[in-house]
């Protein structure tokens, strides 16, 4: 998109249906301080940059002034000079949330998808739009995490109930990467899907915030009660196991045991740490609980409980 022109300007109002798109989009916005952007629409020019009447009135301010697309009411413009491509996820939803009800054209919408980095497709805007539903914070995390497109698609397909609940009740508590993120809504969902309620889930998680913990201490006590709660068989099975281990009374320091706590493998893994001659009696000391570690092979199914 070429300027059409340079020209000096003491003051340069916006657009006014620009406003609503500056006003939301505030944090996204780039800001020039040796020139500015303008569109000229019937003889009048109007800023698209941030800094209306940030200059003296009695200092012209030089404007790079760009074509004016009426369908769009110049909103092309808008994007390029505020690199659009480079915002947020979340930022580009509100854009395109604003644009719709804007422009009540979903095809020029559409038309501004490249300007997003999106290919001009139908069904980006209708995810962009389920996107800038989410609650608050859960927008605030997705910029911050710069969470990727297709995850907040997913995300959002959560019901919005649960996603408010979740929003409020949850993620103010806890720091997790998106992955683990992404971990939590699932297992939180099945949950919420099986007991019919974020009061049932609460409830049966039995998990009270504990502000006096570090947010990952939380989200560690999160994590193991939702896998309590989802597989309770499996961990009744792991922490039997951890008890059989325990009665061994193998050196701890020395001999570890590792298995797949899914229960999905059986089997374990069975390993000596040899620093010193000495060490190698150890050898012997397994030999003798041959069958005890047989019995521990026995034991990994379900089952056996």
């Amino acid at each position: 998109m070429k300027p059409q022109s340079l020209q000096l300007l003491n003051k340069v109002a916006y657009l006014k249906e620009h406003l609503p798109y500056i006003q939301t989009l505030a944090s996204a916005l780039v800001d020039y301080e040796d020139f500015g952007y303008a569109i000229e629409v019937n003889g009048s020019c109007y800023c698209l940059t941030n800094f209306v009447n940030h200059h003296p009135l009695s200092s012209p301010f030089p404007y790079l002034i760009l074509p004016f697309q009426s369908e769009c009411d110049g909103l092309d413009a808008f994007l390029k000079v505020h690199l659009a491509k480079q915002w947020s996820v979340i930022h580009k939803a509100q854009f395109v949330s604003l644009a719709v009800s804007h422009l009540n054209s979903r095809s020029a919408v559409e038309a501004l998808l490249p300007y997003l980095g999106f290919a001009s497709q139908k069904t980006i805007v209708s995810s962009l739009l389920k996107i800038a539903t989410l609650p608050s914070l859960l927008c605030e995390y997705a910029i911050q995490k710069k969470v990727a497109f297709k995850s907040l698609v997913y995300i959002s397909g959560y019901k919005a109930q649960f996603l408010t609940w979740f929003d409020a009740d949850i993620l103010p508590y806890i720091d997790p990467s998106c992955s683990v993120l992404l971990e939590c809504l699932d297992g939180l969902y099945d949950c919420f899907q099986r007991l019919g309620s974020t009061e049932a889930v609460m409830d049966a998680l039995e998990w009270n915030v504990n502000k006096r913990l570090s947010s990952d201490k939380r989200l560690k006590e999160l994590r193991l009660r939702l896998v309590a709660l989802r597989h309770p068989t499996q961990v009744r099975v792991n922490e039997a196991l951890e008890q059989y281990v325990a009665s061994l009374c193998l050196d701890d320091k020395k001999i570890s045991v590792d298995w797949d706590t899914s229960l999905e493998n059986r089997g374990f893994n069975l390993a000596i740490s040899i620093t010193s001659v000495d060490d190698l009696n150890l050898i012997d000391s397994l030999v003798d609980k041959k069958e005890s570690l047989k019995n521990l092979l026995e034991k990994m199914s379900y089952d056996s409980y």
